[in-house]
């Protein structure tokens, strides 16, 4: 098995089921310990109840309601040195840009393989 962050809790919000069903599954494969959540909201709820236990945020860019952007702001103003992962279908240069503005901690390109999921969550964790 690769070496995790032993212990590490991934906080995985994504309004695509089928998206939370298989990275929470690679990822727990993985030895990380995961929490999943539908939408902004449902995962800035579960972020409250206690900042601090989660060592990496994977946010879906495009949700509907609260979107990733948004979320992110909000997951911030609770713990600013949380990293956050932004995964999305997206490459065109504008959303790219607007990523890089918010000064996010890394983006996974969807679909994403389990290595490129990976290398990004121990790319924001060291």
């Amino acid at each position: 098995m690769p070496d995790t962050e032993g212990g590490s809790k991934i906080l995985l919000v994504d309004d695509e089921e089928d998206v939370r069903i298989i990275a929470s599954q690679m990822l727990k494969a993985m030895g990380y310990s995961v929490q999943t959540a539908s939408d902004g909201f449902e995962g800035l709820e579960q972020f409250k109840v206690d900042p601090t236990s989660f060592s990496v945020i994977l946010l879906d860019y495009s949700m509907p309601g609260m979107d990733g952007i948004e979320t992110m702001k909000e997951l911030r103003k609770l713990r600013d040195d949380v990293p956050i992962l932004f995964s999305t279908g997206f490459s065109d240069d504008q959303t790219m840009q607007e990523m890089e503005a918010m000064h996010v901690d890394g983006v996974v390109q969807k679909p994403f393989m389990i290595s490129e999921l990976i290398d990004a969550i121990k790319k924001v964790l060291e």
